[in-house]
């Protein structure tokens, strides 16, 4: 659609941990709401190979706003994420921000 802008991730969900964790596949404009439980973990990035891992600071609970395709145009949906899912999100929305590992 002319003059609007979207950000948006999608998932694979092939693999299992993905299947179990994520209902939707795309991730349209995603804002987080919401983080509580700073914790530090190691992380890598398919963006940029030649960094490794590193460790880095991520929500281990965030409440996301996002949008999905619906039937007449897109649908806002809200969710709350923990563990690992909250850290792939956190990620994800980092890199629409322009931040790297």
């Amino acid at each position: 659609a002319c003059g609007h802008h979207k950000r948006f991730f999608v998932m694979n969900r092939k693999n299992p941990y993905v299947r179990e964790h994520f209902k939707d596949e795309v991730f349209i404009n995603p804002m987080v709401l919401f983080g509580a439980d700073m914790i530090s973990g190691r992380e890598g990035c398919m963006s940029n190979e030649y960094v490794g891992t590193v460790n880095i600071a991520r929500y281990n609970q965030i409440t996301v706003e996002y949008f999905v395709p619906g039937w007449f145009g897109l649908r806002k949906k809200r969710e709350q994420f923990i563990g690992l899912a909250a850290r792939v999100i956190g990620h994800e929305v980092s890199h629409l921000k322009g931040e790297y590992l």
